[in-house]
């Protein structure tokens, strides 16, 4: 069993809701694989080829569970999920904070489908993230996580900077973004949320705190 499927199958534990249906395995090929590498332009890494060959998801809304100097230091309110709704954070005994993703998936039954819902995903920038190698995975309390193909780990940016990026490299439309210079503006902009797409999912998947300041998961019970 992969880790992909590991965590998976914790989340369907942990969160039967989110699966109306049982796991289905993905129909992913090494095949399929090889032609969405070709297409994209970049190679995938191990751990994301597991996961896309792991079973098939639907969008999702799942929770994560930060502490830190970062998101647990400045958002104001955390989920409850005895209230079923957010609520005014205890500064003096939470352990950090839970909030929600949405949760991106693809649940392509080829290459061509899985690419074709990729490119069809409407989120501004899109079209110019895939060329510079970052694949949309969700969005949390305003921040983006992306998958970078390039380096194989996972970053976050706020909906807002995407935009001083355009400012700051003088370019007014998505479409005229070099990939290049992208991955600049993203080196400033942007922050690594997870060393690697394993860890990714084992924030979304466990309800395990993650100290978003060194990148590590805490003893801290789950959320």
């Amino acid at each position: 069993m992969t880790k992909a499927e590991e965590y998976l199958t914790k989340l369907q534990e942990r969160e039967p809701g989110l699966f109306p249906e049982p796991l289905q395995k993905s129909n992913l090929t090494d095949e399929d694989i090889q032609e969405i590498e070709k297409a994209l332009g970049y190679g995938v890494p191990r751990q994301y080829r597991e996961f896309l060959q792991s079973f098939c998801l639907a969008d999702m809304i799942v929770y994560i569970a930060f502490c830190g100097d970062k998101f647990a230091c400045s958002f104001e309110e955390t989920f409850s999920r005895a209230q079923n709704q957010y609520v005014q954070r205890d500064w003096d005994n939470d352990p950090g904070v839970l909030v929600d993703m949405e949760w991106h998936n693809i649940a392509g039954k080829n290459a061509a489908d899985w690419l074709g819902q990729l490119e069809g995903f409407d989120r501004d920038g899109n079209h110019a993230f895939l060329k510079a190698g970052y694949i949309f995975l969700g969005e949390f309390y305003g921040y983006l996580a992306l998958y970078d193909l390039v380096e194989g780990c996972v970053v976050d940016i706020h909906h807002e900077a995407i935009y001083d990026v355009l400012y700051e490299l003088g370019i007014d439309d998505w479409d005229d973004m070099n990939p290049e210079a992208l991955r600049t503006g993203m080196g400033t902009w942007g922050d690594t949320l997870c060393r690697d797409f394993n860890d990714f999912l084992r924030l979304v998947c466990l309800g395990e705190y993650y100290d978003e300041d060194e990148l590590v998961f805490t003893e801290v019970e789950k959320a």
